[in-house]
């Protein structure tokens, strides 16, 4: 079980390495509210760190599910015929529900996702209007 420091510090190095964002951003400030994992003064119990470490999961899981689904979308109209992929602009737009609760959990792990596939889509927007 990593926790989200290190989640988070890994998904910023993968994304610099692949040049999706430039080596000079740095990682955004953890939410004030999730406090940090390994510190031992933020008294976080084993068993909140593992269903913490399921929730991560769980939303990781979600994402690869709209991955998958979104890849099929894709390549359904890269088949399609007649420049169907090219005169599509695609749209991703997600919100964090209409509950507040455990909105910063959720947000700490999510971010850099979000952040990646906004940036893919704007790039991909940016060639189809050109």
């Amino acid at each position: 079980m990593q926790g989200w420091d290190k989640v988070r510090e890994n998904r910023h190095k993968k994304l610099i390495q692949q040049g999706i964002i430039p080596s000079t951003w740095e990682c955004s400030p953890r939410h004030e509210h999730s406090p940090p994992w390994d510190d031992d003064e933020n008294n976080m119990s084993t068993n909140q760190k593992d269903w913490e470490d399921s929730r991560m999961a769980t939303y990781a899981a979600q994402i690869e599910i709209m991955d998958r689904g979104i890849g099929r979308i894709m390549d359904a109209l890269r088949k399609g015929g007649d420049d169907m992929y090219d005169n599509t602009v695609t749209f991703f737009l997600s919100d964090n529900g209409g509950k507040k609760t455990y909105i910063c959990y959720f947000s700490a792990i999510s971010h850099i996702s979000h952040l990646t596939l906004t940036m893919l889509v704007l790039q991909n927007l940016k060639d189809v209007l050109r």
